[in-house]
Order: C-alpha cells, then structure tokens, then sequence
C-alpha cells in the first residue's frame, strides 16, 4: 500500500511541476518599459533608469521578465506546491549590468 501511495504521490509531484514549467515557457525573456518596448537591448542608461525586479504577481501579468525575475516567480510557485528549492546567484562579468 505504502509503494502505491508512493507511486501516486510521484505523479502527482510530476505533474506540478510539468504544470510550472509550462507556464514559465510562456514568459518571454526581458523587459518591458512603460509603454510596451522591451528595453532589454537598449542603451545602459534606459536599463538602469527602468529596471526594476518584478513582483511574481507583475511577471504573471506582463509575461515578460528576466532571468532575476523569473527565478523569483519559479520559487513562489514551487513554495506554494510544497517542493523544496534553493538559489544561489552567481554575478559573471558583464560591464553593461544588463541580464
């Protein structure tokens, strides 16, 4: 009995976190200013006067973010389905300061 709820368990768990990965695939990668442009190639200065990290609930409803902020909503929808996580940043050189 124990192996069956094991089993069922799994599938379960699997299927939660199919169910994240599919809805981060349909987030696109950058950042939208104001009025819709993405800024993620424009010039540093616009990068740094309109970036900001984004609350999970605006990455949902803009569907656009980068790395940072897709990291922040990929946690609260593991957290809220129970699965453990853990992230580490790592900074690699990049002058621009653009993700």
């Amino acid at each position: 009995m124990d192996l069956i709820l094991m089993k069922i368990g799994a599938k379960k768990r699997k299927q939660k976190i199919d169910n994240i990965m599919n809805l981060m695939d349909s987030i696109e990668y950058g950042f939208k200013d104001e009025n819709g442009e993405s800024i993620i190639n424009a010039n540093p200065q616009k990068w740094d006067d309109e970036f900001y990290l984004q609350t999970p609930d605006e990455l949902l409803k803009s569907k656009c973010g980068v790395c940072w902020d897709q990291v922040e909503l990929e946690r609260k929808l593991f957290q809220d389905n129970k699965v453990t996580v853990h992230s580490k940043n790592r900074k690699i050189g990049n002058p621009s300061g653009i993700p």
